[in-house]
């Protein structure tokens, strides 16, 4: 925890897809509701690892929520399916016309086109082939370009949706058994400051959820 003068500095990390995507088109929200605290957001590549965190007082992860020693709160489950841009939406009748375009993937992802095609039982595409990137934010604004076609997280990728930027072709979604997680070392939840972030975040989830 960091102070500016007499007001508290709360840091909070986050993967920059998450941090772009889901949170800040919320934080103004936060920040009317409690003037006086002051907000840094760090990036990470990856969400799923907690290193020592000496540089951050909250992380939003996505993870199984039992971590040792901390504080977690649940906020998202997450879904995923594949999303373009509206101009391919003609071309993807069936899961099996993702042949003819190039896949967008996101290397450190557990989940992948692998995983998808499969649990979707689709056969006769090829779940190596396309362009590899190493952030979601960089998936998803190719697929808006219309370079090809996405795997997205839900959380991440329902404000995109709305806005018409992008669709999602076919119905199937696969569920991860992973969800977003708020976490924090136990002795700060508590913290005046903490406590409002927490208390505010989780109820946003549950809204946009």
């Amino acid at each position: 925890m960091f102070e500016v003068g007499d007001r508290p500095l709360l840091t909070v990390r986050a993967t920059a897809g998450f941090a772009t995507l889901w949170l800040a088109p919320l934080l103004h929200d936060f920040q009317a509701l409690h003037p006086t605290i002051d907000i840094r957001v760090i990036t990470a590549a990856y969400a799923g690892d907690l290193p020592a965190a000496a540089d951050r007082d909250l992380e939003i992860c996505i993870g199984s929520g039992n971590w040792r020693g901390l504080r977690a709160d649940k906020l998202l489950d997450v879904e995923v399916f594949p999303v373009c841009a509206p101009a391919l939406r003609a071309g993807l009748d069936q899961p099996g016309d993702l042949k003819n375009f190039d896949l967008l993937h996101v290397v450190g992802y557990s989940e992948d086109w692998h995983s998808w095609l499969r649990a979707a039982g689709v056969e006769g595409v090829d779940p190596s082939r396309g362009v590899q990137v190493d952030a979601s934010v960089a998936a998803l604004q190719m697929a808006q370009e219309g370079a090809g076609v996405a795997l997205a997280r839900s959380p991440l990728v329902t404000g995109l949706l709305d806005l018409g930027r992008l669709v999602a072709p076919f119905d199937f979604a696969l569920k991860l058994p992973e969800a977003y997680y708020l976490v924090c070392p136990n002795d700060i939840a508590e913290r005046p400051s903490v406590l409002a972030f927490r208390k505010w975040i989780i109820s946003k989830a549950q809204i946009t959820g």
